[in-house]
């Protein structure tokens, strides 16, 4: 359409990047690794939790036949399966009900066989920092690119007003140009070159309306928008 002209679009428009980060992929697609990441920590840090056991024995005693003497014992068994130092502490209660009761506690640590999970853990948090550091790097780089986008329609529609402004110049010349060779004082020579250069113009003109459109489309697609909503948004 020659007639369109567009809105003049704020070079800083917070909801329109908002739009845009939820609709770019790469950003997506981030903040899913970050997620992968998140979880790869949580699991390498599983080596905290201990498993925790509680066995139970039962057996009948005494000084004398027929046994008659009931005995009982619980222990509570808790595992760190650590390998740089295992631990396993281990907590019993026991002995003959109403009569005696014993309860002991135990515990040993292995010494640093195996420092795997302290380089697995401080590399899953090593991962997982770059990766938020890289979802932001492309937060603040799809900002920007908006921001460059929308000057750039700024720039495309002042020069659609001054390419509609020359077409239109040069429309009014013509009809002058075209009265005088009417009455014979202008050659048809130059009342030709006259209208060569209008014709440019208005190719100028339609060029520069396909521009415009063009950016506007862009930016419509970089913030997930259908055609023509970027405009209904200026407007409101």
């Amino acid at each position: 359409d020659p007639e369109y002209a567009g809105r003049p679009l704020p070079e800083k428009w917070p909801e329109l990047v908002v739009l845009a980060k939820r609709a770019s992929d790469q950003l997506a697609q981030s903040e899913l690794g970050i997620k992968q990441q998140k979880v790869a920590l949580t699991n390498a840090e599983q080596w905290y939790v201990p498993t925790i056991s509680l066995e139970g024995t039962a057996s009948i005693g005494g000084d004398r036949f027929p046994l008659q003497v009931p005995q009982l014992e619980a222990r509570l068994i808790l595992d760190f399966p650590i390998k740089s130092f295992p631990v396993r502490q281990t907590s019993s209660l026991g002995g003959i009900p109403g009569q005696k009761t014993d309860s002991s506690f135990s515990g040993n640590i292995g010494l640093l066989d195996d420092l795997s999970e302290f380089s697995a853990m401080a590399g899953a948090k090593a991962s997982l920092l770059v990766a938020q550091e890289q979802r932001d790097k492309l937060a603040k780089e799809l900002g920007w690119s908006l921001e460059r986008q929308l000057r750039t329609y700024n720039l495309k529609m002042r020069q659609l007003a001054l390419s509609r402004k020359a077409a239109a110049s040069a429309e009014r010349r013509n009809g002058i140009l075209r009265t005088r060779l009417e009455i014979g004082e202008l050659r048809r020579l130059e009342y030709f070159q006259a209208e060569t250069r209008l014709a440019q113009d208005k190719i100028n003109l339609l060029q520069a309306v396909f521009d415009l459109t063009e950016v506007e489309r862009q930016i419509e697609r970089g913030a997930g928008l259908e055609p023509g909503q970027l405009m209904r948004m200026a407007g409101e």
